[in-house]
């Protein structure tokens, strides 16, 4: 063909021979570009796992955190206008000069047209909620008739210090204490020791860093009592615990005065 510019060719001028060029224009000067050169993006090595890539964007801000690159992902929202429905961005993740510890951040928009980040990856690999009731989602499995959530949102594991709630002004010593939440349930351990005592009043423990949502959200056990008895625990009020006997009579601090117990307590919140 006499000219092989592509702005030359016709819509029938199908498949490309691989001779045609394409001129590319900077800072005023022109080159030109052969198709087949173009195509050999294709024949690319792949790159190692830990390299940069074929591809680089980069910011050329000054380096601070929060500096990196993002691309918007989207198409048309009406018949002539286009938005991003998501987008994807790698972003430094301190600010200190000399470290590249980053994170992958992923975006979607929001009906008004805000995008919005809605998880993180972060240097260490962790996935992270942007935001508090984001979480994984199994709409995907088929519920059982009552069913009013199946949103996971929550994990969280730490220590907490069981006191006496009963009004007695006991002084416990704790030896252990832990708990786990998973979603909204919540899992309670711990080990105490009560001071020798004639209090009458019931056996109730308190210091739950968390409420139940009602009196018949909870419920616990001993898994070991040095008094020899066993111990069932129910709610008495939104962050605390009482005692009551296999018969159901209350379980009082007189009778474990002095005592070791260990317990398991779980509740909802």
């Amino acid at each position: 063909m006499s000219n092989s510019n592509i702005s030359n060719l016709t819509s029938a001028t199908t498949p490309l021979a691989g001779t045609e060029v394409l001129p590319l224009n900077q800072s005023g000067a022109t080159t030109k570009v052969a198709v087949n050169d173009m195509l050999s993006v294709t024949s690319w090595t792949s790159p190692a796992v830990d390299s940069n890539g074929n591809m680089f964007l980069r910011a050329t801000d000054a380096f601070a955190a929060g500096i990196g690159t993002q691309i918007g992902l989207g198409g048309k929202y009406n018949t002539t206008s286009y938005y991003p429905f998501g987008a994807i961005s790698g972003r430094k993740e301190n600010s200190t000069g000399n470290n590249v510890a980053g994170y992958l951040s992923l975006l979607t928009t929001t009906s008004g047209g805000t995008l919005t980040e809605r998880w993180r990856v972060d240097s260490s690999g962790n996935l992270i909620p942007k935001a508090s009731g984001y979480g994984i989602n199994f709409t995907a499995n088929t519920p059982a008739s009552g069913m009013t959530s199946q949103n996971l949102t929550w994990y969280e594991e730490g220590t907490w210090t069981p006191t006496d709630a009963s009004g007695a002004g006991l002084t416990l010593t704790v030896t252990s204490a832990t708990y786990t939440r998973v979603g909204r349930q919540i899992t309670f351990f711990g080990w105490v020791t009560y001071p020798t005592t004639a209090s009458g009043a019931y056996v109730v423990i308190g210091g739950f860093p968390f409420s139940a949502k009602n009196t018949s959200n909870g419920m616990g056990v001993t898994c070991y009592n040095s008094a020899g008895f066993q111990i069932f625990f129910r709610v008495n009020a939104p962050n605390n615990m009482t005692g009551v006997t296999v018969t159901n009579a209350p379980a009082l601090n007189s009778a474990v005065s002095g005592a070791l117990i260990g317990f398991q307590y779980t509740m909802f919140v």
